[in-house]
């Protein structure tokens, strides 16, 4: 009789748990948009089916950010925080979270290759200025950028597309997603894993001439980018 109860006792439990583990089941939610310079941002975030109001809203919310970082680094646009800091030149100026990280960054890259990336450039007039990112000083506690020459410009455009993957993949990982995946035109950036294990990313293999073999690389917090063939015949032979 003492184990009939026992046994009754674990089938009651297992009847008021399933619930729960069918509502935690773990499923994909995603948000394609165009954000600016024609770039479009696709989010992918790894969630309970229960959380799809709440998952919903940070990929809105981290879509929004995302516009609103290109707009202000957008060099085209004479009003943007990056276009006003190009119109004045040489001068200390205070930034945004935005443009701090952003900056933070590529003065990384710049520092790694030894400059052979550089957002820097001379403006036309500035004939003797030199292209050089040392010229740049950024205080990333105070948030404030130092242009030590003038005629000095900036410019994001080739570090956007990556940048903004970090952003948005902090963006998400910040209101508590700790799965997710951001591809922005060739650029992937991965955080966790899919509800069915690795996150994976595909990648066109078109050395075998008319003939195309796609590949699938099962990744886990990592960044990558993919380059045409033919523009790395580009960079190879400038």
């Amino acid at each position: 009789i003492s184990k009939m109860k026992n046994k009754k006792r674990i089938v009651a439990l297992l009847c008021l748990l399933f619930p729960v583990f069918a509502s935690a089941e773990p499923v994909q939610f995603y948000l394609q948009d165009s954000v600016c310079h024609n770039l479009t941002v696709d989010i992918y975030v790894v969630a309970d089916r229960a959380e799809q109001e709440k998952a919903t809203q940070g990929l809105y919310e981290a879509m929004d950010h995302a516009r609103q970082t290109c707009q202000r680094l957008n060099t085209e646009d004479a009003t943007s925080e990056i276009g006003q800091i190009n119109q004045k030149g040489k001068g200390i100026y205070n930034v945004s979270e935005e443009l701090a990280f952003a900056l933070e960054a590529a003065l990384k890259v710049s520092g790694w290759t030894d400059g052979m990336f550089d957002i820097t450039y001379q403006s036309g007039a500035a004939v003797f200025t030199t292209k050089d990112f040392r010229r740049l000083q950024l205080n990333r506690k105070k948030k404030t950028l130092t242009v030590k020459s003038p005629g000095m410009l900036l410019d994001f455009r080739y570090i956007l597309r990556g940048m903004l993957a970090d952003q948005v993949a902090r963006d998400m990982q910040d209101h508590g997603w700790k799965n997710c995946f951001i591809e922005i035109t060739g650029v992937t950036v991965v955080r966790g894993q899919d509800a069915n294990g690795p996150w994976k990313v595909a990648v066109d293999d078109q050395s075998k001439g008319a003939a195309k073999h796609a590949f699938r690389y099962k990744v886990q917090d990592v960044g990558v980018a993919t380059v045409a063939t033919e523009m790395l015949g580009a960079l190879r032979h400038p």
